[in-house]
């Protein structure tokens, strides 16, 4: 089955986890989860004899049940702030998902793609990318998307252009859920060397002459919390 065998050669997923006081890691690779720091097996015993739940095992246990559900909504609500006709935004979160998520996004993956015998690698990674592709062209503009080996590239289709997609997108970058940053499309995604919590990326811009690729950065904004990333490409340090 084509799922089967993405999952055993997909590239690993990484996920942090806050875990007693410390960061560690979660993995998913070769269709498997994995604790970097945990000997899973010997907790689990510790638990069933009245030991607590550390968080790691508490995240190996929600991608076991399939718990893919998002973080809740947040409360927002509006207070009067200074000025007489000035609101404030206030937003309270209601809890955070059972999963990181690049391992919800993954365990969603793996999950949709093991209860249908027709869904193929190729499918998902159209139907994922299109529509965030289509959401970020500029006015007028259309593209399609397909799954093909080889490096990301732009080509043409029956006259109208066409961005080919390895299968690693889904874990690479849709996993991360960095498929648009600042309003670009990210094509590709790796772990940048020497470089902690920047990601090597490529990134589909438009210019005069029409889309093409261009090598960029992602990294996460720190002023804007975890959630927020930022881009940079070679034209913007130019």
């Amino acid at each position: 089955m084509a799922a089967d065998r993405w999952m055993r050669r997909a590239p690993t997923v990484r996920a942090v986890v806050e875990c007693g006081g410390e960061t560690h890691e979660v993995l998913w690779r070769r269709g498997a989860l994995a604790s970097v720091h945990h000997d899973l097996p010997a907790e689990e015993t510790m638990v069933a004899l009245g030991g607590d739940v550390t968080a790691c095992l508490e995240v190996v246990r929600a991608w076991r049940a399939g718990r893919v559900e998002a973080a809740p909504t947040p409360w927002v609500w509006f207070a009067r702030g200074q000025g007489r006709n000035r609101l404030t935004a206030r937003v309270r979160p209601q809890g955070d998902a059972a999963l990181p998520e690049p391992l919800r996004r993954t365990r969603l993956l793996t999950l949709q793609m093991g209860r249908s015998l027709s869904r193929d690698v190729a499918g998902e990674v159209a139907a994922r990318a299109q529509p965030a592709l289509t959401a970020v062209l500029p006015r007028g503009g259309e593209m399609a998307v397909q799954a093909g080996l080889g490096p990301p590239r732009l080509t043409r289709h029956r006259s109208r252009p066409l961005l080919v997609l390895p299968e690693r997108w889904l874990t690479h970058v849709w996993a991360r859920a960095i498929e648009v940053v600042e309003g670009r499309f990210v094509v590709d995604a790796a772990r940048a060397p020497g470089a902690d919590g920047l990601l090597a990326a490529l990134l589909l811009i438009w210019d005069d002459d029409g889309p093409l690729l261009q090598p960029g950065r992602i990294a996460a904004a720190p002023d804007d919390g975890p959630g927020r990333r930022r881009i940079g490409t070679d034209r913007d340090s130019g």
